[in-house]
């Protein structure tokens, strides 16, 4: 293991804002994302590369080491616990004293909903409102054109559609992938329970200890002020890896277009890009309609490359390259973590502890979507709705208890030989009486 100190200078905000991901085989797709993340005035990451395909790290470091705090994680075992690596960099984020955590993907761009607000603007009047411990933010899913091979910051500018799915499409018809879901940013101090929270469902949901529910109130009336645009893309590496194969078939198939093994690779990406991404005449305005959702005119993607471009990022380079020079008002860091035996031992108990929350999630997960043509239930709805059940089936064998002692109680048995005894003297009474 290697760890690398700079003495760094004094956050400019009093919000210390964090994002945190891990990452397995999306080494083409993630500089996009970090250079927005900076565009949009993030600047820490802690990050692991999961599997990854060598010299990630040190690609990452030359594009953005002069712009932003890296901290990277290489962590090459056999089992991808996401959830419990996520909580591991939520932890080392917290014991640094960051205020805000945010869990990404190598494939999710979060927004502002207001454009002449940045992410961290946003995230900044958030915490002064002090309106909840987490932001419940919902994901926007965009397809990629067909064409692409390997995706670049340039690409965004080629997704000017939205996915809208159809009422009563559920995961049995389309893959969960692209139906509506969230994610949370999460306080991670500054708030009584901020050393209790942790993250379930590999990285989209924040809870904490104690308690069956997320606590957001972002506001009573108005939604969420951030959201993602999610890109499922499968990239080269992960079709071509055994292990990750299947994942990429479902990408974005309906259930009944997955077979039970994987393919080869390359006629598994005709299939998943046949069933996945724009075609030309989608591109052209045309045939936007599909059997459960629907393509809608959305910019947010332009204006995500666009935001990229202004900040002197390189969008033509596979790592967005900053063209610009660093601020000479801040010393960045960047650290190093190659097969720390710690940290894996952290991320197997850190897993125990995540695992039966993230089995409820999954399991509350076949309620995501209405049958009923219905909007789709939000997660704090599904999640409520499940403590209410469960207390009402607590209530019901609580009286059941009570009814099974009331009938075993000497007071009930006496009654019944009483009950018993009237009968049998009025089956005894003459006819005629």
């Amino acid at each position: 293991m290697t760890f690398t100190t700079i003495t760094t200078a004094p956050s400019r905000a009093q919000t210390r804002i964090a994002a945190g991901g891990t990452f397995k085989w999306a080494g083409e797709i993630v500089a996009p994302v970090i250079a927005h993340f900076i565009s949009q005035g993030v600047t820490d990451f802690f990050l692991t590369l999961h599997a990854e395909h060598p010299g990630v790290e040190t690609e990452l470091e030359r594009a953005f080491g002069g712009r932003a705090n890296l901290t990277i994680v290489r962590h090459n075992n056999t089992t991808f616990r996401q959830a419990a690596i996520t909580n591991m960099l939520l932890s080392m984020a917290r014991e640094e004293g960051f205020t805000v955590f945010i869990p990404f993907d190598a494939d999710e761009f979060y927004v502002p909903v207001d454009p002449t607000l940045t992410l961290r603007d946003t995230i900044e009047a958030w915490v002064r409102s002090d309106h909840g411990e987490q932001m419940l933010v919902p994901m926007h899913n965009f397809l990629v054109p067909r064409d692409t091979e390997f995706f670049r910051a340039r690409t965004l500018g080629r997704m000017p559609y939205r996915v809208v799915v159809k009422p009563g499409v559920s995961k049995e018809k389309l893959n969960l992938r692209l139906l509506p879901q969230y994610k949370s940013i999460s306080r991670i101090s500054g708030i009584p329970n901020g050393r209790q929270t942790f993250v379930i469902a590999g990285n989209h949901r924040t809870l904490r200890l104690g308690a069956q529910l997320p606590e957001f109130i972002p506001s009573v009336d108005v939604p969420s002020p951030i959201k993602i645009c999610h890109v499922p893309f499968p990239s080269r590496n992960m079709t071509a890896t055994p292990a990750m194969a299947h994942r990429a078939q479902r990408a974005a198939v309906t259930a009944a277009g997955n077979k039970s093994e994987p393919q080869s690779p390359e006629a598994l990406r005709s299939e998943t890009w046949k069933n996945s991404s724009l075609n030309q005449h989608q591109l052209d305005g045309r045939d936007l309609d599909r059997p459960f959702f629907t393509l809608v005119s959305d910019e947010s993607c332009r204006h995500i490359l666009n935001r990229i471009i202004d900040a002197g990022f390189d969008v033509d380079d596979p790592w967005c390259r900053s063209l610009d020079e660093s601020d000479s008002s801040h010393a960045f860091v960047t650290r190093h973590f190659n097969d720390s035996l710690l940290f894996d031992a952290g991320v197997s108990a850190v897993h125990a502890q995540v695992g039966h929350a993230s089995a409820l999630y999954r399991f509350l997960d076949a309620d995501s979507s209405s049958s009923d043509g219905t909007a789709p239930r939000s997660p704090m709805q599904i999640l409520s709705a499940q403590a209410h059940k469960k207390d009402l089936q607590e209530t019901i064998i609580r009286l059941q208890r009570e009814l099974e002692a009331e009938r075993n109680s000497s007071a009930s048995k006496l009654m019944l030989r009483v009950a018993r005894g009237i009968r049998r003297r009025l089956r005894r009474r003459p006819r005629d009486s």
